[in-house]
């Protein structure tokens, strides 16, 4: 059999042993195509060689920095939402501060439930004190500088002795951990203050966003129809925060919700892994150059037409890292 395909293979795809000494297809038409190709400048072979020993160096140092979960689905979405928030791409597009201030809605929901509650709950005339005194301050200090804090906490140390119960003591305490948890972060008093000075019912907003939040993390419900589906039965509250949260004219409705609470959801999950994703991407893009040097002088002078060294048939080094994120290297 392996004879019969040997007999049965085109003339000029036989080997050069069973080739006619003279004529088409022959040894002598074989060896003049070889002495016809044409040498490389040593210019060009000094550039690749220099291009090849760049990337092993480079690749010393990425190939510990790759990581398999970089290629896992959900976080290659959340890197394509990251860089089309940077770009300002079509849907994300101005979406920037809003996101924002949804996470902070988002990641300190507890502490904002946790002041309504008490301030609902506890309205005794010390509480109440209390409670006026936090709004008068967050209305002067509106730039919610650690003033703020300092004033109010200097507040409760003198009101707590003269409330009456334990029951009521041991809430104002929860009341100024809650706020002091907004207070890390001067969008967290910001928005306690939009709450207050609109008189929303903000408690029901909260628990709504909180509901959506649990439910795609318990879950996992992260594809933006799947979000958009929850949003919808939370939307009537969820629209009030358009304002607060600034959301662009025209786009307060249940899709950009559900892109902002799908990418503050992803970036809990993801952030840290991004970032050293990111620095992956770094250590590519300076090799990128001579990856693409290397590629494009190995088809320039290609064997076909050129007498190539050894080198231009080694393994280019980080070839496979270079594919792998191909997209996201020139998309950056």
């Amino acid at each position: 059999m392996y004879v019969d395909l040997i007999l049965n293979r085109k003339p000029n795809e036989q080997p050069w042993w069973n080739r006619p000494v003279w004529g088409e297809n022959s040894l002598l038409e074989m060896a003049i195509d070889v002495l016809r190709k044409q040498d490389i400048h040593h210019t060009y072979i000094a550039k690749h060689n220099e291009g090849i020993e760049e990337l092993k160096c480079i690749m010393v140092i990425a190939n510990t920095m790759d990581n398999e979960n970089f290629k896992n689905r959900e976080f290659i979405k959340f890197a394509k939402i990251k860089n089309a928030l940077k770009k300002g791409v079509e849907e994300y597009c101005g979406l920037d501060n809003s996101i924002k201030i949804m996470k902070v809605a988002i990641e300190k929901n507890e502490s904002f439930q946790k002041i309504d509650k008490v301030e609902s709950l506890y309205r005794g005339l010390k509480e109440q004190e209390l409670y006026k005194f936090v709004f008068e301050q967050l209305e002067q200090n509106r730039d919610f500088e650690a003033k703020f804090l300092e004033n109010v906490q200097q507040q409760f140390v003198e009101l707590l002795p003269k409330v009456k119960s334990e029951e009521g003591r041991t809430a104002l305490q929860s009341y100024m951990e809650a706020l002091n948890a907004l207070a890390k972060e001067k969008i967290g008093l910001k928005l306690l203050y939009f709450f207050k000075q609109d008189n929303l019912k903000y408690a029901s907003i909260l628990k709504g966003l909180g509901a959506i939040v649990k439910n795609i993390e318990q879950d996992n419900k992260l594809d933006l129809q799947d979000i958009l589906l929850l949003v919808n039965a939370y939307h009537e509250d969820l629209q009030q925060l358009g304002p607060i949260i600034g959301l662009p004219e025209g786009k307060n409705e249940p899709e950009m919700y559900s892109r902002i609470i799908q990418y503050v959801v992803l970036r809990k999950k993801y952030q840290r892994l991004y970032i050293e994703f990111i620095n992956l991407l770094e250590i590519l893009k300076s090799g990128y150059q001579s990856y693409q040097s290397v590629i494009n002088l190995r088809q320039e002078y290609s064997s076909r037409k050129y007498k190539q060294p050894e080198t231009f048939t080694y393994k280019i080094p980080g070839e496979k890292l270079f594919h792998d994120y191909q997209e996201m290297l020139v998309d950056s």
